[in-house]
């Protein structure tokens, strides 16, 4: 009787650490106060507070969760990812309200993923669902949808793509255009999940769908749309999306700016900022920033920094990474440094980016220091990371150095080389006259050298002169690509160069035959 006049106040609005504290130590010294009137109360408040790791501690202690209060427990630990982890393992083996709970903590399991996507807890989440039927529950099919594309990884997008056609066959009980409203913040999800695919057939359909219900003129999902295509590389089809947008904001801009960009279309991209409706934001500016570097247009590049200054987004950590770019690629190494060292936050593209603005200018013993001081700050290393320090060491010629920073890669450094690494490896061996290397290198890949690596390797050759491993690396790659006229090219130079005109001769009829063309080279002058 003493112990329950403890609880007689609100314990929602308690506010201090002391209070919560001398609360716990109260209400858990007695198991009779897990009742359904005190628990409740005791939940709320620690979400409140963020006791996430108490809250769990109530189940964990006792074991004998009450139906009442289960479901505001798990609401609460949706937001605290490893307690829900924890307590979906192990809720099921301490309740006896198995039926109701397991239902209700699959749910909430599902929900918790949706600030951290993670494909191995979603996969976790899944199978739960689909043993005790919570697929059936539509909120809980969407929140998954949600999170298998958010993952980003192939097979989760594969994932979700077939989830979003079972719930389209099954209906829930409703005709597809209220089913379509019903799921209207899972279509951006699948058009992202059709974009990591680069599913556009698809991504069409599904385009045609919405078009036919009231979603077609929502400007979020428009914006999706408009996303798709750009990662699809049909900018004909955004181009009609965006001239037909219901409402555009901000956001409908910048993705039409981004998809231009993508795509090559950089002076339009730079008109359509130029006509801009709103006042950009900092993804506006990093957009516009990619722009000026493709087309190494310095001049324009200075009036967005100056706009970057105006609007208070010299601090941003992207645009910082951005401007490294635009002044390296320009020429204007000296000016990236002094962006760098004048960045508050040094993100890990700012690092990248100023390792490859020293490796691009020749200098790689920078690069490579630069790389050790990115390390001691914390900062964590990427695939991009070592793309940059690879590069720099090709440029400056540090081979022994470079082979190093890969050997290491994986178990200095946990980033598994992709195919980019690879190619820069061969390109840097092949450079230096070490065309044996390269070539055991190359094979040593077996099946995952990709045509790219064995192209570089033929690059090396054609420089170098040596026409007999040339022409044993350019008739593998004729039966990979076919189409590719850059190898038929190069194997030709080399006949020349060795002075065998008969096989060029006979080569360069074959290319004709075949109505195979070069794509014209081009160069870019601004003129101011």
């Amino acid at each position: 009787m003493r112990t329950w006049l403890v609880f007689q106040f609100p314990l929602k609005s308690t506010s201090t650490h002391y209070s919560l504290h001398h609360i716990r130590r109260s209400a858990f010294q007695n198991l009779n106060l897990l009742q359904p009137r005190t628990s409740p109360s005791i939940s709320h408040s620690f979400s409140s507070q963020n006791y996430q790791n108490w809250k769990f501690s109530i189940f964990r202690r006792h074991g004998v969760p009450i139906l009442p209060y289960a479901t505001p427990l798990l609401s609460c630990i949706c937001h605290c990812f490893c307690t829900a982890i924890q307590m979906f393992v192990e809720m099921p083996q301490r309740t006896t309200h198995i039926e109701y709970i397991h239902f209700e903590l699959v749910v909430y399991y599902i929900k918790s993923l949706l600030k951290q996507p993670r494909i191995v807890a979603a996969t976790l989440g899944h199978c739960a669902a689909l043993k005790i039927g919570a697929l059936s529950h539509l909120p809980t099919s969407t929140s998954l949808l949600t999170v298998y594309s958010k993952a980003g990884y192939f097979n989760s997008s594969w994932t979700a793509m077939d989830l979003f056609e079972k719930m389209i066959k099954s209906q829930y009980g409703f005709d597809s255009t209220t089913l379509l409203l019903m799921v209207s913040a899972s279509l951006v999800s699948v058009f992202s999940a059709c974009a990591n695919l680069e599913l556009l057939n698809l991504g069409k359909s599904i385009h045609g769908l919405v078009i036919k219900s009231p979603l077609g003129s929502n400007t979020r999902v428009q914006n999706s749309i408009i996303t798709m295509y750009d990662r699809c590389r049909d900018i004909n089809s955004a181009r009609v999306v965006f001239k037909f947008c219901s409402t555009p904001n901000l956001c409908s801009w910048n993705c039409m700016i981004s998809a231009l960009s993508h795509n090559k279309e950089c002076r339009e991209a730079f008109e359509h900022f130029c006509h801009l409706h709103f006042k950009p934001n900092e993804f506006t500016i990093v957009s516009v920033l990619s722009i000026c570097t493709q087309i190494g247009v310095l001049r324009h590049g200075k009036q967005v920094h100056a706009q970057v200054f105006r609007s208070g987004f010299q601090d941003n950590s992207f645009i910082s990474a951005a401007l490294v770019d635009l002044y390296s690629n320009c020429g204007r190494l000296d000016t990236a440094l002094q962006v760098f060292k004048h960045a508050e936050e040094k993100s890990e593209s700012a690092w990248n980016s100023m390792i490859a603005a020293y490796g691009n200018h020749g200098n790689g013993e920078k690069a490579i220091k630069l790389f050790h001081e990115m390390i001691e700050s914390g900062s964590r290393v990427t695939k991009s990371t070592f793309v940059s320090l690879l590069s720099a060491c090709r440029h400056s010629g540090l081979i022994d150095q470079g082979l190093w920073y890969y050997d290491c890669m994986l178990d200095k450094y946990g980033v598994q080389p992709e195919t980019e690494h690879q190619v820069y490896m061969v390109d840097m061996l092949g450079r230096s006259g070490r065309l044996d290397e390269a070539y055991e290198f190359t094979k040593g890949l077996q099946s995952n050298a990709s045509s790219g690596v064995w192209g570089t390797l033929l690059s090396a050759c054609n420089y170098h002169g040596d026409l007999k491993l040339g022409k044993q690396i350019a008739e593998h790659l004729f039966q990979v690509e076919p189409q590719n006229v850059g190898y038929y090219i190069s194997l030709s130079n080399m006949y020349v160069a060795a002075g065998s005109w008969k096989d060029a001769t006979d080569l360069r009829q074959f290319i004709q035959d075949k109505g195979l063309r070069k794509a014209a080279g081009y160069s870019l002058i601004d003129v101011c």
